[in-house]
């Protein structure tokens, strides 16, 4: 991590709103002091309706009798995980938008 004076991880980190913030999966990693709230803001409402559509797509799919009648059990379950790690992930993006205000 290059050009970085120090790295904290912590359960209960407290993010800055001028902190550049990815979500992956459960995990959240912000760098405080080097976006533009605004530019930040509107990629994470970029992400949030991409997230919005991959669960609509799979609820969708999982709704489906014919897809659940055709499908193995294991590719019902990849469905059934990817909503779930999809659901988490916008809960993620909806709490930092909350915290950029």
């Amino acid at each position: 991590m290059a050009g970085l004076e120090s790295v904290a991880i912590a359960p209960d980190m407290q993010r800055a709103p001028d902190a550049a913030t990815v979500v992956v999966g459960p995990v959240e990693v912000s760098i405080p002091g080097i976006i533009d709230v605004d530019k930040e803001k509107a990629r994470l409402m970029k992400q949030h309706e991409q997230l919005l559509s991959r669960v609509e797509g799979s609820r969708r799919k999982l709704a489906n009798a014919d897809f659940l009648r055709k499908a193995s059990a294991e590719v019902v379950q990849k469905e059934r995980d990817r909503l779930a790690e999809n659901e988490a992930q916008i809960e993620n993006v909806e709490a930092t938008l909350a915290a950029l205000g």
